[in-house]
């Protein structure tokens, strides 16, 4: 099976167009079978900007010239799996429409999409899983629960539990290491806990963890620490192409000069890893995001 995950950054991209056109074009190339994104945005109500712009212009982009996008999102919705909490799901959506445009084009994917907080004080902000298979979706609130919606601290992932195959799949967007009991430890810890029901399966966590791999002493220490059984898929593959997931400057990261691996995909040991590779890296497709992707085969 094939596994991608990546921080989209959505419509927060210059060239967002652009931007959803490759990854749609990757999707229909390499058609992985579970697609775990984070900073997965929808425009709120009343800020600048159309829903239905966004959508007729990611639509021109990927249809033949002179193709209006269909009124009928073929679908989509009724593929999604919602979660508690849920808000509205606009036309806008960016997991919604990467969805309604891959099943345009014969690829249907069951979907999630859990809501995190308001992004650059314009979008809805959240994660999200897309799959060939169908599952059951939850979302799991990581930060603290004095963290409300219009807070930016306020962190969740999404999961997706395959039951006849006993297997769970993790989407995430975590916070920096900050001090103890708070910020990314605080958040792993309830991750960590909620994985433990499904011991017995195949678990695989993937996202922005925002944890430098080679910094010492801080959230990837900690991961090893606390969760001897999960192993880093770049650490384990027998193919690995590609290194860092970030050039370096980015947002969150300012000042840091040198590329950095902050995007990982974990998995227990029931995982056999085939191969990792670091795409939308400029050489390995290009750049899409502020991060690079991450793309896993497993046998």
């Amino acid at each position: 099976m094939k596994y991608l995950t990546l921080n989209t950054h959505s419509w927060n991209e210059v060239d967002w167009v652009g931007s959803f056109k490759t990854v749609f074009e990757f999707m229909m190339k390499e058609s992985p079978d579970v697609i775990c994104l984070q900073e997965v945005n929808q425009l709120r109500k009343g800020t600048m900007g159309s829903p239905e712009g966004v959508v007729d212009a990611c639509f021109r982009a990927i249809l033949p010239p002179l193709h209006q996008y269909p009124v009928s999102d073929v679908g989509t919705m009724d593929r999604y799996r919602p979660v508690q909490d849920e808000i509205a799901i606009r036309m806008d959506n960016y997991a919604k429409l990467l969805v309604w445009a891959l099943a345009m084009n014969e690829q249907a994917y069951y979907w999630t999409w859990a809501l995190a907080h308001i992004g650059y004080e314009q979008f809805d902000e959240g994660v999200a899983i897309l799959s060939k298979q169908d599952f059951t979706a939850e979302q799991i609130v990581m930060s603290d629960p004095m963290w409300k919606y219009h807070d930016y601290q306020r962190r969740v992932a999404v999961k997706a539990v395959f039951e006849e195959d006993q297997r769970v799949v993790y989407s995430g967007h975590f916070s920096w290491w900050e001090s103890d009991h708070t910020g990314f430890e605080h958040e792993w810890n309830i991750l960590n806990q909620d994985r433990q029901q499904y011991a017995n399966g195949e678990q695989l966590l993937f996202g922005d963890f925002n944890q430098i791999a080679d910094q010492r002493g801080a959230g990837y220490d900690y991961i090893r620490q606390t969760a001897p059984d999960l192993r880093d898929s770049y650490k384990v593959s027998p193919v690995v192409i590609g290194d860092a997931t970030i050039p370096g400057d980015i947002d969150g990261w300012h000042g840091q000069s040198t590329p950095k691996r902050i995007d990982y995909a974990w998995v227990n040991n029931k995982v056999a890893i085939e191969r990792h590779e670091t795409v939308f890296d400029g050489e390995n497709y290009p750049t899409v995001s502020d991060h690079f992707g991450i793309l896993v085969a497993t046998k």
